[in-house]
């Protein structure tokens, strides 16, 4: 179910970034509206991801489905410059290594 959006693009053209989610709170939310019901005429369930819309013509261009234990995302952030982001566990292996201190913000020991 829609929930969040950011924008990104020229006035009047662009991309949105929309987020949908399927946790508790969000089936709250939407409980009883229009959506709930077309979910259930379509023997439909919620799910969590991104969409990528063009506002031009409201269409999806891209999108990313998260299954298993995500059931919200709690925000959205374009990153201008960005090609191949990535993300680390907090139990990873890699924390210790790929995170880096300045000596001046170095860590408490």
């Amino acid at each position: 179910m829609a929930e969040g959006m950011r924008r990104q693009g020229r006035t009047g053209g662009g991309h949105a970034i929309r987020r949908t989610g399927r946790g508790p709170a969000v089936r709250a939310a939407f409980a009883g509206l229009a959506l709930d019901a077309a979910l259930a005429d379509r023997d439909a369930e919620p799910w969590c991801g991104v969409l990528i819309v063009n506002l031009a013509s409201g269409d999806i261009v891209e999108w990313i489905k998260l299954d298993g234990f995500i059931t919200e995302l709690f925000d959205v952030a374009v990153m201008p410059g960005v090609v191949c982001p990535m993300s680390i566990g907090p139990d990873a292996p890699e924390m210790r290594s790929t995170i880096s201190f300045e000596r001046e913000i170095a860590p408490l020991s």
